[in-house]
């Protein structure tokens, strides 16, 4: 609704107009807003308060002083709601100050949730590693702003604070359950720096801001001890029982032959890599057809003198798992114009191989050529059964992506909004895909975020296939900004750098130092004056980068000028002590608060010190 000012007096002194608020406060009516104004020599303003029911309102040696009646109550100030008192009061710039008064763990309940989310990081071991970096910050700077008449600022110059409305039921529960603790070193609470992702490893204290170096914020890595995170799938030697089959190319057979057994091919595993390499005979393609189950209605295999040359199962494979081919006689020439042998693929199939050169499923050989009149061997054929059937989506694979490995050996991955819980058999085929090569291995390891496909037998997995996720091992992967990459032209730099620094243009950017982590921290800007060194945070803000552990790609113009510049990095913030994201991931991990903070904080105690 709208709000109405009733102004009553006018004062010489500060005194009197203390005295009439307070006369007032005290025979007014509930819901009516006090406002009073002071001037004094050092400076002047408007206090502006609400006296509610069940608040206690009193005039402090500096300004007014509100509380409510009752502990379990909140007060309010500008919509937004706060636990212990409230005192406004004129500062030495003649501005208004107002300032939250209240106990170290009811301002805690305020901080955790708005420095680590427990929304998007919902671990309770994570947020109680935040919730005593805060409290050992806090303890630390105590008084830091006394001679502006408080301790802490609600910003990230200290830490963000939101009051009772950024509370939250497991972020509070933190808070409780860590009450009184903090870390420490030397018996003293430490300098608990933190950061929201550190890009893999944290930096030296001394090399992002400088002075002396502070034996417990040291670079560490980020990550648990090693083998504590993730789960590692082993088999019962399975690739030992296969040989290494090889076709024409001499690339391995070897995921070929692993899903064909788990597609019910079981003669094969009794082949040799020479019976690989033999020629197929149709027999066995009908055969290994009707095996897969999806074309088993499907026309039969075309007889004839060239009905196993490669072109002629290219064509029918391509017709049967993909029906129709949507590209037109241009698309076909152009598609197969570097081709050194295309006038010798058959006009009927000439579309079908375009269609694989295109998917990048048949790749001519050294020679350009695609060979189209060869003879099918057994591997090739197969390999190219399973190649067009997986990219087609008729393969009886279940796809998803990795959530968590789980306890008894087993993984948690995530389908179409859904969640499955697998568990590998002892002879189960698996398979690391590296780049477009798919490698057989004894083991694999996973820590959530791999894209996987797998086959089971309805209790468990038979064959499973692993692409490595994209963002590593770190912990802090889980942060959306643990890889980031940001492109300026020339211009766009120098638009950023002009006024912050003494130059008319930008020839280069080049690091001249690294910290231990790989962080830049002193970057040189080539211009056309003496070179200029920047320091981590002039990096950071002069340059809008979320961190400095970056690398910087350069585009040039025919002459060789540098038109832009790519920086390619990881992590957010300045990377120094605690990091938030990386608290999440040893905390998904199974580590807990004591160990998470004893991993950041090098040699630290962590200890009830209330």
């Amino acid at each position: 609704g709208r709000t109405f000012q009733v102004r009553l007096g006018r004062f010489a002194t500060r005194e009197q107009a203390e005295r009439f608020a307070g006369k007032l406060l005290r025979g007014g009516q509930p819901g009516w807003v006090v406002e009073a104004s002071v001037s004094t020599a050092a400076s002047s303003g408007k206090v502006g308060l609400h006296a509610r029911r069940n608040e206690l309102f009193k005039v402090s040696s500096q300004g007014f002083y509100v509380t409510p009646e009752s502990g379990d109550r909140l007060l309010e100030l500008e919509g937004k709601k706060y636990r212990g008192a409230v005192e406004v009061f004129a500062n030495r710039q003649g501005r208004l100050t107002v300032v939250n008064v209240l106990g170290m763990e009811e301002y805690l309940r305020g901080v955790v949730p708005n420095e680590l989310s427990p929304y998007t990081y919902p671990e309770l071991e994570a947020l109680k590693a935040q919730a005593v970096a805060a409290r050992t910050y806090a303890l630390r700077h105590r008084d830091g702003f006394a001679r502006d008449g408080y301790d802490l600022m609600a910003t990230d110059r200290s830490q963000v604070y939101g009051g009772a409305d950024a509370e939250r039921p497991l972020s509070s529960r933190a808070v409780e359950e860590t009450r009184g603790i903090a870390a420490t070193y030397a018996g003293e609470p430490i300098q608990a720096f933190y950061s929201s992702t550190c890009g893999g490893m944290t930096e030296n204290f001394e090399n992002i801001f400088g002075g002396a170096p502070i034996p417990y914020l040291r670079g560490v890595t980020c990550a648990p001890e090693q083998g504590a995170e993730g789960l590692r799938w082993s088999t019962n030697g399975t690739w030992s029982s296969l040989r290494v089959f090889a076709a024409e190319d001499r690339k391995s057979l070897a995921r070929e032959v692993a899903l064909a057994l788990t597609l019910g091919l079981d003669h094969a595993s009794s082949w040799s890599a020479e019976d690989w390499a033999s020629p197929v005979r149709r027999e066995e393609l009908r055969s290994w057809v009707e095996s897969v189950g999806v074309l088993r209605d499907a026309p039969a295999i075309p007889d004839g003198p060239d009905a196993l040359e490669v072109h002629s199962w290219v064509n029918w494979l391509v017709r049967r798992a993909y029906g129709n081919v949507l590209l037109n006689a241009a698309d076909v020439d152009y598609l197969l114009y570097s081709i050194r042998d295309e006038a010798e693929i058959p006009e009927p199939s000439r579309p079908s191989v375009a269609h694989l050169v295109q998917k990048h499923l048949v790749l001519p050989f050294p020679d350009s050529t695609v060979r189209p009149r060869l003879r099918l061997s057994r591997g090739l054929a197969l390999r190219l059964l399973i190649a067009i059937l997986a990219d087609a989506r008729l393969l009886p694979l279940e796809r998803g992506t990795v959530v968590e490995s789980s306890e008894g050996g087993s993984l948690r991955i995530r389908s179409g909004g859904q969640e499955a819980e697998v568990k590998a058999s002892p002879r189960a085929f698996l398979v690391k895909q590296a780049g477009s090569d798919y490698l057989p291995v004894e083991s694999l390891h996973f820590v959530g975020g791999e894209l996987v496909a797998y086959r089971t037998n309805g209790r468990e997995v038979l064959y499973l296939e692993a692409a490595p996720n994209p963002k590593g091992a770190s912990s802090d992967r889980f942060s959306p900004f643990s890889h980031w990459e940001v492109r300026y032209s020339r211009q766009e730099l120098l638009k950023k750098l002009r006024g912050k620094l003494p130059l008319r243009d930008v020839v280069d950017l080049q690091p001249a130092r690294y910290g231990v982590s790989g962080r830049v921290i002193e970057l040189k800007v080539v211009h056309s004056g003496a070179p200029l060194v920047l320091r981590p945070g002039e990096i950071r803000n002069y340059l809008g980068l979320r961190d400095t552990l970056f690398s910087i790609q350069r585009e040039t113009n025919a002459a060789g000028q540098i038109e832009a510049f790519l920086f390619t990095g990881r992590g957010w913030g300045h990377g120094v002590g605690l990091c938030q994201v990386g608290a999440f991931g040893m905390a998904r991990a199974g580590q807990s608060y004591q160990r998470i903070l004893k991993t950041y904080y090098r040699g630290v105690e962590v200890e009830r010190l209330y």
